[in-house]
């Protein structure tokens, strides 16, 4: 029998030790994020950051595709989340 999986999702079932690491040190930082407001789905999990009810302020979402930008976000890879 074939499923289809979103590939974030396996991925992320990879994390390793190191990218669990990060991945839980990176969320760990945004949870104090003082102005504005965050969302980061990564195809496992919805995160949400600041504070939703704010005005006039600055709001993005995140879309994490490859679980090793946690990686390369908490540990400055080449692009450092870009």
């Amino acid at each position: 029998m074939n499923s289809l999986t979103s590939p974030a999702i396996n991925a992320s079932n990879h994390l390793g030790l190191l990218g669990n690491l990060a991945k839980n040190q990176l969320l760990k930082r945004l949870r104090s994020l003082p102005r504005g407001y965050l969302v980061i789905e990564d195809g496992v999990d919805t995160h949400e950051f600041g504070d939703p009810a704010g005005e006039h302020q600055l709001r993005a979402n995140m879309v994490i595709r490859d679980a090793s930008a946690y990686r390369d976000i908490a540990f400055g890879g080449s692009m450092v989340g870009a």
